[in-house]
């Protein structure tokens, strides 16, 4: 996707990063940024899905999505090589929302709000 015209971006360090169960058993990950403003995190939303036929959280596909395009906007080949990675981010003030990561270079990004519609849309 590119990314609004009206948007304003920074760099910003990958600092710590986190791939997996928080305290209710959600698959989920979480990624924590440094900018020039300070630091800020991306993620904690849910990468699977809970399944009433076989009465537990499964993998979705979505998930996968997300976690294949954050590699690949970071310009790495794993997951355990984006700490210390440079990307793009919609620049944010106090109490505002990260909205948007994109690649450094690329006009290649990802929209958290489409995430997490995508994901409202693909339960059941």
């Amino acid at each position: 996707m590119k990314l609004p015209k009206d948007i304003e971006v920074v760099n910003a360090e990958i600092i710590s990063t986190k791939l997996g169960f928080e305290g209710h058993g959600i698959f989920t990950l979480f990624i924590g940024l440094r900018f020039e403003s300070g630091n800020i995190g991306f993620g904690n939303f849910a990468l699977d899905q809970w399944c009433d036929k076989e009465v537990k959280r499964t993998g979705s596909q979505l998930g996968i999505d997300v976690i294949m395009r954050i590699i690949k906007i970071a310009g790495v080949k794993n997951w355990e090589e984006l700490e210390g990675q440079y990307i793009r981010i919609n620049k944010v003030g106090l109490g505002e929302s990260l909205t948007y990561i994109g690649h450094l270079v690329n006009d290649d990004w990802l929209n958290v709000k489409d995430i997490l519609i995508n994901f409202e849309n693909k339960k059941g």
